[in-house]
């Protein structure tokens, strides 16, 4: 969470300033900002021109006449707008199953807590999901080594023991 704002603001305008949080934290600018279209302005597309950074969306001007250019660029915006799901995607996972949409709070300090919440509760089922994979694949190598060792171990016309 950047921003939260109780009056309408064009949320366009936070790209800049996203962009360079981005490079304060890792040292450098994003490869790729996959953004809706409202964040597709004069003023971002020369941010990130100037920076480096592929915006996605349609270009500006007439298409190529090149079909090469054509077809790589179409690939390049169906890839971008795949990543662009998979946010939305979380946004949408929120809504229903940590109550994003039903957050009544009265009080602006109240429903920024719930909201902050509800991020911190999403963050911590991701590690937990991370974590159990993490210890499934653990345990299967552990138990595989086990199985190995056990019968390179057991002589011949001996009970091999069952894990």
């Amino acid at each position: 969470m950047h921003r939260i704002s109780w009056n309408p603001y064009n949320e366009g305008e936070d790209l800049i300033a996203q962009a360079e949080k981005y490079k304060l934290d890792t040292g450098s600018y994003p490869e790729r900002i996959c953004a809706d279209r409202i964040y597709i302005t004069a003023k971002n597309r020369h941010f990130c021109t100037r920076n480096g950074i592929r915006l996605s969306g349609k270009r500006l001007g007439r298409p190529p006449k090149d079909p090469d250019v054509t077809t790589t660029h179409k690939q390049q915006l169906r890839s971008d707008q795949a990543r662009r799901n998979e946010v939305e995607g979380v946004f949408g996972s929120g809504k229903r199953k940590y109550s994003l949409d039903l957050i009544k709070a009265r009080l602006p300090a109240g429903a920024e807590s719930s909201i902050s919440m509800a991020f911190v509760v999403m963050c911590a089922e991701k590690v937990l999901r991370l974590l159990r994979l993490f210890f499934v694949v653990l345990f299967g190598w552990i138990y595989s080594f086990l199985m190995a060792w056990s019968a390179i171990r057991a002589p011949e016309g001996i009970c091999k023991p069952a894990f």
